[in-house]
């Protein structure tokens, strides 16, 4: 306990956002204020991500240290990892900590850069993998493809692909041959599978580089593999008090279904100085789902948390806790967007899933599963849609905008049960590529930003209005994410956005507006649960002040469209110097604290 609050007292201090690749490129004043003075400005500083074709943006604390740290999923590409180090300044570690999608050789995954020094590279464009022999040598040997596969040859090479059966599934051998100077490029059907490798003698292994870093194999035989990452969820799966991460892969554009057990998602241990994977028994088994969002719940209330993945072709996959690992629950869900949130306030999670034009409420439970409501949307597919959840009108329960870029829909809960309306009848964008609540001023009422659109600020319940800061990244995105997190310990929320034009469809732009120093107070809050559940997730904290009554439960603060790992809490309070704290754990257990003083972050251990 002790420890745990020390690390909360040392996170809240104050300091500056400092990061591999941020650069400041401009400072905006407070902008229009049309709801009243006294709304924070933002200064914004643009931030460079690794790699292309960004699939997820998210914030998480992933080396434990109450530091809210961000990452990206990246498709085939590097991600990035950026590590608040506790001393106010992020730091790139993705490899550091064992992330590569390749361990043995970082940098694999990071497109050629054309190296000049004399020896065989190895390398990878999005869809072939590449080998040249740059300066004098002669190199022979075999790559071993899951996939069907063709061979091209420059220069003094020869390359030939046959087809094999190994140990009952077909295997593609290709055979290569490089001189000076040369190059070979193979193109298999899909590149997100393990390339077996092998370099003949008596070539010397000093000179075979690997990726754009670049690595060396140490080893004649050796595996490179492109992951094809989507979502991520940390949080302590293993119940050792240190996060993890569990990765949810693509199925290759539907060829999973050939390779069923060739290719598994990813479950990472997080350990002293990095992540290890799991032994592949306790991890969950991918079967042939098309990956796209992971995530870690208590599914099944047994005070152990469980994990699940949305799949394109199959809605999504409960795997819950058993002492041997991890165990497939078929047959619940049929919705590939889901977002689990406690709508009748029993301390049990529902489950919220889009589909075609529509919604559907699910109760689930160990022994099965009931669909309680089904609702109309304004959407028409199920894709894109993003649910963005906040007790946005304070009456103790939790609401939800579904965003989608044809047509949003604001889901206000009453009593328990979700209606739908248009988001325009309360002055709310009616559509949007990307969105998430936040008491962005600390007055107590949680505000809207969306994007393209910009910020929407409460100034009473239920009424919203236009706020001059944050404009878009781009004024048409053809996609956007986005993340909110007090980065740099002030009390002001900050707003990472990264999105792509429609024009250049894969270059990414990412912006950090950073929110300036709050003039009114504010609380955050950080729980530990017990093992099995460290980050409480399920978990409801009310916060009563200057006679209101704000209530948040931890996990809503996630804005992540595939990703999860946000679970700090945020509460606004106006000009009141404290308030009193009450916390319902998963399990039903209360703990109250009063007289809580404000500007501070709060950890609270169960």
């Amino acid at each position: 306990m002790e420890g745990y609050q020390e690390q909360a007292r040392r996170a809240a201090r104050t300091w500056s956002l400092r990061a591999i690749g941020m650069v400041v490129l401009v400072v905006l004043g407070a902008g229009a204020d049309p709801a009243g003075a006294g709304a924070p400005g933002f200064h914004r500083e643009d931030l460079t991500l690794a790699g292309r074709g960004l699939f997820d943006l998210g914030a998480a604390d992933v080396d434990d240290d109450l530091d809210l740290d961000l990452f990206t999923t990246n498709h085939l590409d590097r991600q990035s990892l950026l590590v608040n180090d506790g001393a106010g300044q992020f730091t790139e570690r993705l490899y550091e900590l064992g992330l590569a999608q390749t361990r043995a050789f970082p940098g694999w995954e990071e497109r050629d850069t054309g190296s000049v020094a004399p020896g065989l590279h190895i390398s990878h464009a999005r869809s072939a993998l590449h080998l040249e022999m740059v300066g004098t040598g002669n190199v022979r040997g075999t790559v071993r493809f899951l996939l069907e596969t063709r061979a091209a040859a420059r220069g003094d090479a020869h390359a030939v692909v046959r087809r094999r059966s190994v140990g009952g599934r077909d295997a593609y051998l290709a055979s290569f041959n490089l001189g000076p100077d040369s190059k070979v490029r193979f193109d298999p059907a899909r590149m997100a599978h393990p390339f077996q490798v092998r370099i003949r003698q008596p070539y010397p292994l000093e000179q075979v580089y690997v990726g754009e870093s670049p690595s060396r194999p140490v080893d004649r035989r050796f595996t490179l593999q492109l992951r094809d990452r989507h979502g991520m969820a940390w949080a302590d799966v293993g119940g050792d008090a240190s996060a993890d991460v569990f990765v949810v892969r693509g199925g290759l554009q539907g060829r999973i279904r050939d390779l069923v057990g060739a290719i598994e998602d990813e479950l990472l241990i997080g350990r002293d100085g990095g992540f290890d994977p799991a032994r592949p028994s306790r991890a969950p088994q991918k079967g042939a789902c098309r990956g796209r969002a992971a995530g870690a719940v208590d599914f099944s209330r047994d005070g152990v948390l469980d994990l699940f993945a949305t799949c394109r072709n199959g809605g999504t996959r409960l795997y819950r806790r058993t002492a041997s690992g991890f165990a497939h629950k078929p047959g619940v869900l049929d919705s590939e967007a889901v977002r689990w949130l406690d709508l009748d306030g029993d301390a049990g999670l529902e489950v919220l899933g889009a589909y075609p034009r529509g919604f559907a409420v699910f109760d689930v439970r160990d022994d099965g599963s009931r669909r309680v409501q089904v609702l109309p949307g304004r959407h028409r597919s199920p894709k894109k849609v993003g649910f963005a959840q906040a007790d946005f009108d304070n009456d103790g329960d939790q609401d939800v905008y579904a965003a989608s870029p044809v047509g949003s829909t604001l889901l206000r809960n009453v009593h328990g049960e979700l209606r739908p309306r248009p988001p325009g009848r309360a002055a709310l964008p009616d559509e949007a590529r990307a969105a998430g609540w936040s008491d962005y001023d600390n007055d107590g009422l949680q505000d809207l930003l969306v994007v393209p659109g910009g910020l929407f600020r409460q100034s009473a319940p239920g009424t919203f209005a236009a706020v001059g800061d944050l404009p878009a990244v781009e004024d048409e995105p053809l996609d956007a994410r986005l993340v909110w997190a007090d980065l740099d310990a002030n009390g002001a929320r900050d707003a990472v956005i990264a999105a792509r034009s429609k024009e250049t469809r894969q270059d990414w732009k990412a912006v950090a507006y950073m929110g300036d120093d709050p003039a009114n107070r504010w609380l955050e809050v950080a729980l530990a649960g017990p093992d099995g559940n460290r980050q409480a997730i399920g978990a409801r904290v009310r916060v009563r002040s200057g006679g209101s009554t704000q209530t948040q439960w931890v996990g809503q603060n996630e804005t992540s469209l595939y990703s999860q790992g946000h679970y700090r809490l945020y509460f606004g309070l106006g000009g009141e110097a404290s308030a009193d704290v009450t916390v319902r754990w998963p399990d039903g257990k209360v703990h109250r604290l009063s007289g809580v003083s404000a500007d501070q972050l709060l950890a609270v251990q169960r």
